[in-house]
């Protein structure tokens, strides 16, 4: 089983050291996304509930959580990701929208190797 390491750098930064720029750039947006809804709504969200936040596609909303997984196959949803992104910057998410969210530091979380 593959130790648990603590991530460093922008949350951006994090995804494209597992993905490269495209796939990491997108899975980075989606995770802010999500943290934003999250944020928004209260709770813990489903894909649905994001998919109909940001007026997405399904096909589209699924296709975001496969990159996702590939990414952080470990996780199910980017939920625990944004918990920690609300925690760290709750004021600022729905302010800073998905690309100031997408700049700041990655809050730690433990992280399996990629």
């Amino acid at each position: 089983m593959p130790r648990a390491t603590v991530v460093t750098g922008s949350l951006i930064e994090v995804c494209v050291a597992r993905g490269g720029p495209l796939r990491g750039g997108r899975v980075g947006a989606f995770i802010a996304a999500w943290a934003i809804v999250s944020h928004s709504k209260g709770h813990a969200i489903t894909l649905d509930e994001y998919r109909d936040w940001w007026c997405e596609p399904e096909r589209t909303a699924y296709r975001h959580q496969a990159n996702f997984r590939a990414l952080f196959p470990h996780l199910h949803t980017p939920q625990p990701l944004a918990d920690a992104l609300i925690r760290a910057y709750r004021d600022e998410l729905v302010r800073d929208g998905v690309k100031g969210v997408l700049g700041k530091p990655a809050p730690p979380v433990a992280l399996p190797a990629a």
